[in-house]
């Protein structure tokens, strides 16, 4: 996989240290003081370096957010990187520290998961095989949701998408309330589409008032993609419902083996050919370790 090496000089690299200094320039003294007791008592417990890491990463949302010229919109976050990269957690960090009760922030978390088109439209259109490549996503659905969220609509639904049943639940909807805060994560939310342009639909990111792309070595986005698959057949194992229970009687050498092929065939090629090459599209790259821990933070030049 290509490594990030910022060609044209948009970025700006810090190492944890210098992130560190970067943004403690930029809190206020109230703040800092909050965030000192935070690192102290966090939790009952000392908060690691990595922890202050993602504190300091999140100071820096937080100061964004409150420098906006909106002022009544939901500021909107995207939250982009490979498959298995750790968007998810991510985010629920994000927010878990956004709404701590010194910034009385609502934070709302949607994954564009749920707008992929169910797997009755992906088989019907020989699209099974392409799951999670744009073209199998409703981007009009989704540029619609955005744009309804920042107009201020007093609530939103989104589809929900069940990683168990390897499908959109039709039944469900998860409620945007009109939040401070969007965080939108996904695959897709930094991609150009041309056929939305073609439709003048505009991109997800058009809707963005801050974007961030979760980087990291593909050997470890691999190894994070089987570890997880190995999770899915142990949860699928106890469903007959789920996607994955014809997994259950395989042996971890077969299970790894399909990941293997799942990893090659289709995320690798998904991540070279359209993820990838938005990263350089982002406002932030955060660049992990193999542990996930943080070590790299790319800011794009004002």
């Amino acid at each position: 996989m290509e490594v990030f090496a910022d060609s044209q000089n948009l970025y700006k690299k810090f190492d944890r240290l210098g992130w560190s200094k970067h943004t403690n320039q930029r809190i206020a003294s109230s703040e800092k003081d909050a965030i000192q007791l935070l690192k102290i008592i966090g939790k009952g417990k000392l908060i690691n370096s990595a922890e202050n890491v993602f504190l300091e990463l999140c100071e820096f949302v937080d100061a964004r957010i409150r420098s906006s010229e909106e002022t009544t919109a939901p500021f909107i976050i995207g939250v982009a990187g490979s498959v298995a990269s750790g968007k998810s957690t991510f985010s629920s960090k994000l927010k878990e520290l956004l709404e701590r009760p010194f910034r009385g922030l609502l934070v709302d978390i949607v994954s564009t998961d749920g707008f992929l088109f169910p797997n009755s439209y992906l088989a019907s259109n020989n699209l099974m095989e392409r799951k999670g490549f744009p073209e199998s996503y409703n981007i009009k659905s989704l540029i619609k949701f955005l744009s309804e969220v920042k107009k201020g609509k007093p609530e939103v639904l989104a589809p929900i998408y069940s990683h168990l049943l390897y499908d959109v639940i039709s039944s469900e909807k998860t409620k945007v309330k009109n939040p401070d805060v969007l965080i939108l994560e996904g695959i897709n939310v930094l991609q150009t589409n041309q056929a939305s342009d073609k439709n003048n639909l505009g991109q997800a990111s058009d809707f963005f008032d801050f974007s961030i792309y979760i980087d990291a070595e593909e050997e470890y986005l691999r190894d994070w993609f089987t570890s997880r698959f190995f999770l899915l057949r142990r949860e699928a194992s106890k469903d007959k419902k789920a996607y994955l229970h014809k997994l259950a009687a395989l042996s971890d050498d077969e299970t790894k083996s399909i990941a293997k092929t799942i990893w090659e065939n289709i995320n690798l090629k998904n991540l070279n050919e359209n993820i990838l090459p938005t990263r350089e599209r982002a406002d932030l790259v955060v660049k992990k370790n193999k542990d996930h821990k943080i070590n790299e933070i790319w800011l794009r030049n004002i």
